[in-house]
C-alpha cells in the first residue's frame, strides 16, 4: 500500500479535535427556580458535559469519527496492489552466461531481471500464486507455485545466472506441461534474447516478453585449441580465436600460461566487430593445465578466458612380435617419430613391462593382450567375445570397406587379392571397416580404454604388402590410436555437459572451479553422474582408489558473446503469440472512499 498524497494524512490531528466537541462543557445562564425536582434531567446533561466525566456512547460520535478519518484517507489518495485478473503467474527466468553482463548503472541483466520478478511479487493479489522456470544449458523448475511473498522473494535473492548458453525450448515445454492444469495463467520471459529459435510450440497462453539490458560492447574468446606437432611431439601448437562485438575498439595483452605460469604474452588491437586468429608455438615438454587470458575489462567478464588440458608427449615406441618381416619394419619406419623394435614371441616377456604405444602382432600363433594398443596381423587375441567362426577359406573377395572411417582414408582395396582368412565373431561394440564374402576382414575392438585392431588374414600370404594400401593402413591405424589416446588424456567439456565415470570403489567428488566440493551421484546403470557444469573452468576430479585428473569446461558461443539484447527473440507464428510485457498499474482506492463518505 503507498499513498500519492502522504501529506493529507495531517489532517488526522482533527480527529482528536472531535471527540473533544463531546467534552466540551456547556455555558448556560444562571436562573432562579421555585423547586428543584421537575430539573434532575438538567443536571444529569450537566454533569456529562463535565470534562471529568466518562464519555457515554454516542452513535453520531462513531459515524462522524468514521467519516472524518475516510475522508482524510480519501485525500491521501492510497494505492493498492494491481490485480491482472489471473489465478497463476509463470515467469521464464533467463539465467544463460550474458545475463551476467553488467549494466551501466552497475548492475548485472541478472540482477535487474531479479529486481523485476521481485515486483512482479510485490503486485501479486491474495488469490494469484507465482512459479519461476529458469533456463540456461538446462530448464530448471526453480520456484514451485508459492503465494506467500516472504518465501518467494527469499528464494528470488538465492536464484544465480550460469556461463552456458541459453535454451528456451526446454523451458518452454515445461511451462507448457505445467499450464496445462491451470485455468488461468500469464506467461511471462525475462531475458536479453540471447536463445536460438524454440520452434513449434502450442502455449496455453500470451508469451510476455520483457527485454533485459543495452547493447554493450564485450571483447570474447571465441576458440582455443591446442596440439603437439605430427613431426616433433616436444613442440605445441595453439591456437586462439578472438572477436570484439560491438561499435567500440579493444585493446589488451593476451596472456598464455601453463599450470599459472606466464608462457607468452601478446598485445592485441581490434576494431569494432573485428575478429582475429593467433597462433603460437612453444617446445613444451611437461602436461598441464593451458589458459589464455584477455586482461582488459569490458561488460562480460567469463568470456575473456579459456582453458585447455595439455597431454603429455605421447610415447611413439611400437613393438613388433613375431617373425622379422621387411615389409612391416621398412612400412613402419618410414612414419615420423616413430620407434621400433622386433622380438620373437618367446622373448616378448622381457619387454612386456616396458611402455609401450602399440604392440603389432605378426601372426602369432597365441597372441596376448598387451597394456596399449594392439594390431593382430592374421592371429587373434585372448579375448570375450571374439573368436574363429569357421575353417579358414582358401580365397577371399573384398566387397566393401568403410571409407568414411579415419584408417581407410583415401585407400582404395579394389586391387587387394586375400589369401586364407578366418571367418570372425565380433562382439556388437566393434568398428568393421573392410569386409569380404565371408564377413569381417579388418575390425577394431575396444578394450577398456586401448583399442584392438583385428586383420582376418595373414597380409605375407596376400598381395598387400606390393600396393600402396598396405604401408598407409599402417600409418592411418597408428595416427588413429594415437587420436583416441590424446582424446581420453584431453577432457576438454562444454558448459552444460553431463559428466559421467564409471563404478569404482566408491564415488568420486569433484571440486568446482569456485573451490566447493561435491560427491557424484550415482544411477541406475552404477555409474555416476554429475550435471552440474555450470560455470566455466577446471574442474578436478578424485575417483577413490584412482590417480586424479582435470576436466576443461568451456563455451564457445556467440549468442552470449553478443551483447546486443533482442527485442523479438520470438517470431509469430501459429500458437505462440508474444507481447510486450504489460505494467501492472496500482488501483487507487480515492473514489471508493469517497462514495461512501458521500
Amino acid at each position: 500500500m503507498s499513498l500519492l498524497n502522504p501529506w493529507a494524512l495531517l489532517a488526522l490531528f482533527s480527529l482528536p479535535l472531535l471527540v473533544m466537541l463531546y467534552f466540551l462543557k456547556l455555558k448556560r445562564p444562571r436562573q432562579a427556580v421555585a423547586s428543584t425536582l421537575l430539573w434532575q434531567k438538567v443536571i444529569e446533561d450537566m454533569r456529562v458535559n463535565s470534562p471529568f466525566q466518562r464519555l457515554r456512547r454516542s452513535l453520531l460520535l462513531l459515524l462522524q469519527f468514521l467519516l472524518l478519518l475516510a475522508l482524510i484517507i480519501a485525500l491521501a489518495r492510497p494505492l493498492g496492489k494491481g490485480h491482472n485478473g489471473v489465478g497463476s503467474l509463470i515467469v521464464l527466468l533467463d539465467t544463460s552466461a550474458s545475463m551476467l553482463a553488467v549494466e551501466p548503472e552497475g548492475k548485472t541483466r541478472f540482477e535487474l531481471a531479479k529486481a523485476r520478478l521481485l515486483a512482479l511479487v510485490e503486485g501479486l493479489a491474495e488469490e494469484e500464486e507465482l512459479m519461476v522456470i529458469t533456463f540456461g544449458t538446462q530448464a530448471k523448475l526453480a520456484i514451485p507455485f508459492d503465494r506467500h511473498p516472504g518465501r518467494l522473494r527469499a528464494a528470488i535473492n538465492a536464484l544465480q545466472a550460469t556461463e552456458g548458453s541459453g535454451d528456451l525450448r526446454p523451458a518452454l515445454a515445461l511451462c507448457q506441461s505445467v499450464a496445462a492444469a491451470r485455468a488461468q495463467c500469464r506467461l511471462i520471459l525475462l531475458s536479453d534474447g540471447g536463445f536460438p529459435d524454440p520452434g513449434q510450440l502450442q502455449m496455453p497462453a500470451p508469451l510476455e516478453y520483457e527485454m533485459i539490458g543495452t547493447p554493450q560492447s564485450n571483447l570474447a574468446v571465441m576458440g582455443l585449441d591446442v596440439r603437439r606437432a605430427l613431426k616433433d611431439r616436444s613442440r605445441v601448437e595453439l591456437f586462439v580465436s578472438l572477436r570484439q562485438w560491438g561499435e567500440q575498439p579493444a585493446t589488451g595483452n593476451l596472456n598464455i600460461y601453463l599450470n599459472d605460469k606466464l608462457l607468452d604474452s601478446k598485445f592485441i588491437s581490434l576494431k569494432g566487430n573485428e575478429q582475429t586468429a593467433r597462433v603460437f608455438e612453444a617446445e613444451l615438454q611437461e602436461s598441464g593445465i593451458l589458459r589464455v587470458e584477455m586482461d582488459t575489462k569490458d561488460a562480460l567478464a567469463c568470456d575473456n578466458r579459456a582453458w585447455r588440458i595439455l597431454p603429455p608427449p605421447l610415447s611413439r615406441r611400437v613393438l613388433v612380435v613375431g617373425q622379422r618381416n621387411f615389409f612391416i619394419e621398412r612400412a613402419l619406419k618410414a612414419a615420423p617419430d616413430l620407434e621400433v623394435v622386433s622380438v620373437s614371441p618367446t622373448n616378448y616377456a622381457g619387454e612386456a613391462a616396458n611402455p609401450w604405444f602399440a604392440v603389432l602382432w605378426n601372426a602369432v600363433p597365441e597372441a596376448g593382450i598387451a597394456p596399449a594398443h594392439n594390431l593382430y596381423l592374421g592371429c587373434l587375441p585372448s579375448l570375450p567375445g571374439v573368436a574363429a567362426a569357421g575353417e579358414p577359406r582358401e580365397r577371399t573377395a573384398v566387397m566393401d570397406w568403410d571409407g568414411a572411417h579415419p584408417v581407410c582414408r583415401f585407400l582404395d582395396f579394389s586391387d587387394l587379392i586375400v589369401g586364407p582368412s578366418v571367418p570372425l565373431t565380433l562382439p556388437e561394440t566393434a568398428q568393421v571397416i573392410l569386409r569380404g564374402e565371408a564377413g569381417a576382414l579388418v575390425a577394431f575392438v575396444p578394450n577398456d580404454d586401448r583399442w584392438l585392431g583385428i586383420v582376418a588374414f595373414n597380409p605375407m600370404q596376400s598381395n598387400w604388402p606390393l600396393l600402396v594400401s598396405f604401408p598407409l593402413f599402417l600409418h592411418h591405424t597408428l595416427n588413429w590410436f594415437e587420436e583416441k589416446q590424446a582424446g581420453l588424456q584431453r577432457r576438454n567439456l562444454r558448459v552444460g555437459e553431463n559428466l559421467s565415470l564409471p563404478p569404482g570403489q566408491g564415488p568420486p567428488r569433484i571440486r568446482l572451479p569456485n573451490g566447493k566440493e561435491q560427491e557424484l551421484t550415482r544411477v541406475a546403470s552404477g555409474d555416476y553422474h554429475f550435471a552440474d557444469l555450470l560455470w566455466r573452468g577446471i574442474y578436478h576430479i578424485q575417483p577413490l582408489g584412482l590417480a586424479a585428473y582435470d576436466l576443461a569446461v568451456n563455451e564457445f558461443s556467440e549468442r552470449e558473446a553478443n551483447l546486443t539484447p533482442v527485442a523479438q527473440p520470438l517470431p509469430e507464428r501459429q500458437g505462440m503469440e508474444v507481447k510486450a510485457l504489460a505494467q501492472d498499474e496500482p488501483r487507487e482506492y480515492s473514489k471508493p472512499l469517497l462514495l461512501a463518505v458521500l
